[in-house]
């Protein structure tokens, strides 16, 4: 009997879609969202590039709050820089906006009754990813505890933040540092595909000065096969645009590989940061940016007793 050729397919056979139906997440940059027709998509990798201390992981809980607008999603987020506590601070500043307020010495605080009120409205959806030490083969174990989120935890956003953290996190210090980060984004490319969920990835830069390279995407921290494994890759970043210096609240985001769309911006988007609420903004949401989240609403769906428990039994 001839032996079956399982190497090939026939492409007419592969599932048609519609780019523009694709569900989407809003950074909440009018001019960004825009350019990427609704936001950061699901069903791929999306990469936010930037180097330490430029605030990537306010721009990714930004990008949360938003995912928080739909009562469907609920996150599992990976930190290795930031515990859980300053993750909430972060979130809960921005979703308050305009409900956070001052203390006599003039520093923005977010009064309990607002806290307490987001705390109940977002119970249950946002799930912190810590692997605990004596795990044996850990990036196996890795991948088994997204499939879990996936599964039981309903999570169909997953955020890595960072790249570099995880790989250290999940592989023994013999294996080679470009070989760890090439497996992990591998991985997670092909689970966002599997599984149609949102997948960021946030991965330094090689150096500060690396913006200046003609290629940005080279930049990345990593082995090609990180680049080359992202549908949608931006830079946030604190330099120079155009020779002008930023105001010290001011970023660029670059968007330098969009696979879906081909809508690029090297130029770079100026981008805002209000330090009372955390929240970034651009040009064009300067009258709306403090707008309230929905979780401020009367309307908004509060989890169950019972849904609560049910999430307790299973986490």
């Amino acid at each position: 009997m001839e032996e079956i050729n399982t190497s090939f397919s026939d492409l007419m056979d592969a599932k048609t879609i519609n780019l523009y139906d694709i569900k989407k997440i809003k950074v909440g940059i009018k001019e960004l969202d825009n350019t990427l027709n609704g936001g950061i998509p699901f069903g791929c990798m999306t990469i936010i590039g930037a180097h330490e201390g430029s605030g990537k992981s306010t721009l990714v809980s930004q990008i949360l709050c938003h995912a928080m607008e739909d009562r469907e999603n609920r996150v599992m987020l990976y930190s290795g820089e930031m515990s859980d506590s300053l993750l909430l601070n972060t979130l809960t500043y921005q979703v308050a906006g305009q409900h956070t307020t001052s203390d006599h010495f003039g520093r923005a605080f977010v009064p309990s009754s607002v806290s307490n009120l987001i705390k109940e409205r977002l119970r249950g959806r946002i799930f912190p990813y810590r692997m605990g030490s004596n795990a044996g083969d850990k990036f196996e174990r890795f991948k088994s505890d997204m499939k879990y989120a996936k599964e039981k935890l309903g999570c169909n956003i997953f955020v890595i933040d960072n790249l570099m953290s995880i790989a250290d996190d999940l592989f023994s210090a013999s294996i080679n540092e470009l070989d760890r980060q090439s497996k992990i984004s591998v991985y997670l490319a092909e689970f966002a595909a599997e599984e149609n969920v949102c997948l960021i990835l946030v991965a330094h830069t090689r150096k500060e000065g690396s913006f200046e390279v003609n290629n940005l995407n080279d930049t990345i921290s990593g082995s090609s096969k990180t680049k080359n494994s992202a549908s949608l890759i931006l830079f946030y970043s604190d330099l120079k645009k155009e020779d002008k210096e930023l105001a010290p609240n001011d970023r660029l985001i670059k968007i330098t590989k969009n696979r879906l769309y081909s809508r690029l911006n090297f130029t770079g988007i100026q981008v805002h940061y209000d330090e009372n609420c955390k929240r970034i903004y651009g040009d064009m949401d300067k009258a709306t940016y403090l707008k309230d989240f929905s979780c401020f609403s009367n309307e908004s769906d509060v989890p169950t007793d019972a849904q609560l428990a049910e999430l307790a039994s299973i986490i």
